[in-house]
C-alpha cells in the first residue's frame, strides 16, 4: 500500500508531468522543519539512516553539553536555602 503524501511536510506535489506548489503550505513546512531541526530530528518517517544517525549524534552532543553546563553552574552557585518573600508589609 502506498503512503499518502503529507502536504505539510511536502508542499511541492508531483502531478502528471509537473509540480503543484501549495504556497500557503511552504511557510508551514518551513516552520515545521525548523522546529524539528532545532530538536535534532526530521518530521519524516523516511529519513535516511545516515541522516538519522547524524541527528542522533548531534542531539547527544547537545545533551552532553547541557549536562556539563549544569554541572559547572551547580558547582559555582551558592545553595538555595528556600524562597524568600521579602519583608512583610
Amino acid at each position: 500500500m502506498e503512503r499518502r503524501i503529507r502536504p505539510t511536510t511536502h508542499p511541492l506535489i508531483a502531478h502528471g508531468y509537473g509540480i503543484l506548489i501549495a504556497p500557503w503550505l511552504v511557510h508551514t513546512a518551513q516552520q515545521l522543519y525548523a522546529a524539528s531541526l532545532s530538536d535534532s530530528r526530521l518530521p519524516r518517517p523516511d529519513t535516511p539512516p545516515t541522516v538519522a544517525d547524524l541527528l542522533d549524534r548531534y542531539r547527544q552532543q547537545q545533551n552532553n553539553q547541557l549536562e556539563m553546563d549544569l554541572a559547572v553552574l551547580g558547582s559555582t552557585t551558592e545553595p538555595d536555602i528556600g524562597w524568600n518573600p521579602g519583608p512583610s508589609r
